[in-house]
């Protein structure tokens, strides 16, 4: 520190060694290049996966359905009053080969965006330690393998498909809310809410498979937990990202772990998918 007097009043100044700046600019120069090569080299291998999902697989149908009420004739002849009954309608079949790639696609569409046009964007939103685009991406590709997910478990009413995709929706906007404030509170509980429904909703389908129905093939256990797995882990970076925990000081880190969460939990839920369904 160096000090200068003048009219009695005596004036600090910070010595600021130059190398310092230089060292900090190129170590986050050196890492935002990384993170484009890293955004690259996904965006490829989510293509592909989905090429050869595409190539080698074959279009596996699952029912989708609409429940409503109805009269039911006999019953309302029989008491000479209205008796309501539910039905079910099939709507039509949903190509879970389609549904696989499509998530693939967009999720490589995701990465190649933040490589390419939405670059500034996405350096910007680094430094300023929030990133919408990768909510919007885990809503868009997220909200569709979790109606993949539902669809291989069983679930075939569509009003509970829908359900599924806006869960997962209001899951990312909650957790980019929460990043946003760059603070835990008592409303970030409710950023967890939506994430507890869905695994009571899949729960359920597989509980009442277990009890009604036959016991449900092993890759379909492995798909729902995975597809439980990505959600702890995002929520778990979430937690040490705000926190500040170790590592989890440098927001860069946290952007590789989520890419990395995102990466391991489609590819996996994919080649289960793949495996169970759409092979041979």
């Amino acid at each position: 520190m160096t000090s200068v007097k003048k009219t009695g009043v005596k004036r600090k100044f910070a010595v600021v060694r130059p190398n310092v700046l230089i060292t900090t600019f190129t170590s986050h120069a050196a890492k935002f290049v990384n993170l484009q090569r890293v955004n690259f080299a996904l965006a490829g291998l989510y293509a592909l996966q989905a090429l050869f999902v595409l190539m080698f697989g074959h279009a596996a149908k699952a029912p989708v359905t609409l429940n409503y009420l109805t009269s039911d004739a006999l019953q309302t002849a029989a008491q000479h009053k209205t008796v309501l009954t539910l039905a079910s309608h099939r709507w039509f079949d949903a190509n879970l080969l389609a549904l696989v790639v499509t998530v693939l696609l967009l999720a490589a569409a995701v990465h190649v965006l933040l490589a390419t046009v939405l670059l500034k964007r996405y350096e910007d939103a680094l430094t300023k330690q929030t990133h919408d685009v990768r909510w919007a991406g885990y809503a868009l590709a997220g909200g569709l393998l979790l109606v993949t997910v539902g669809l291989v478990l069983g679930v075939a009413d569509v009003a509970v498909l829908v359900a599924l995709f806006g869960l997962c929706v209001v899951m990312a906007m909650g957790a980019m809310a929460v990043e946003a404030n760059k603070r835990l509170s008592p409303w970030s509980l409710f950023a967890a809410m939506p994430a507890v429904a869905t695994v009571l909703v899949l729960g359920a389908y597989m509980l009442g498979g277990a009890l009604y129905g036959t016991a449900l093939p092993g890759y379909a256990c492995w798909v729902a937990a995975l597809a439980l797995f990505g959600m702890v882990g995002v929520a778990a970076n979430l937690w040490l990202q705000i926190r500040g925990k170790d590592q989890w000081k440098d927001y860069l880190f946290a952007e590789e772990v989520y890419m990395a969460l995102n990466f391991v939990a489609v590819s996996a839920i994919t080649w289960l998918i793949f495996a169970g369904v759409l092979h041979g």
